[in-house]
């Protein structure tokens, strides 16, 4: 179930330099926020912290804007059949 997903994970977002291809950075973002909790959608502004990979050392702040969208039983059926 997704909710039990969201509940428990983190999205791990990895920073590198274009250029050198350097490891920068790695943030670590909690997906418990974008539970809907019988919500037709949620959106979530963060800011989290990016630190070094090897050390944790701080590195800087990244900011998010999450969203999670809710499709009700009716618009995946209809979906679905438009699809086939």
């Amino acid at each position: 179930m997704l909710a039990n997903y969201l509940k428990d994970r983190f999205l791990t977002i990895e920073i590198f330099d274009a250029d050198s291809r350097f490891h920068f950075a790695t943030a670590k973002v909690p997906l418990y926020e974008l539970l809907r909790q019988q919500k037709s959608h949620v959106v979530r502004a963060k800011e989290c912290e990016i630190c070094a990979p090897d050390t944790a050392e701080f590195r800087g702040s990244i900011q998010l804007i999450m969203t999670n969208v809710g499709r009700s039983s009716v618009e995946t059926t209809l979906a679905t059949v438009q699809d086939s």
